[in-house]
């Protein structure tokens, strides 16, 4: 699905320029950071819950809760033996 999903005719590639302001949905798109020149280019980005359940983890939890279970688990220690 996701080859499918991602064919040229379906993708919305965006050409920047000062003052651009792009909206999404998360529940309705695929999208990605794409590389930038950090010294060239200034990169502002705000998010926003309008309505409905905030963001989610890639295990399909809120993502409050994800952070909530990292910070319970403490410190990864598996590299101090």
């Amino acid at each position: 699905m996701l080859e499918y999903a991602t064919q040229p005719q379906f993708v919305y590639r965006h050409s920047w320029r000062v003052t651009d302001l792009v909206m999404w949905d998360n529940r309705c798109v695929l999208h990605r950071g794409r590389p930038w020149d950090e010294s060239k280019y200034r990169r502002v980005m705000h998010r926003t819950t309008v309505a409905g359940e905030g963001p989610t983890a890639i295990d399909g939890r809120p993502l409050q809760a994800q952070q909530r279970k990292e910070n319970d688990d403490g410190p990864d220690r598996s590299a101090h033996g």
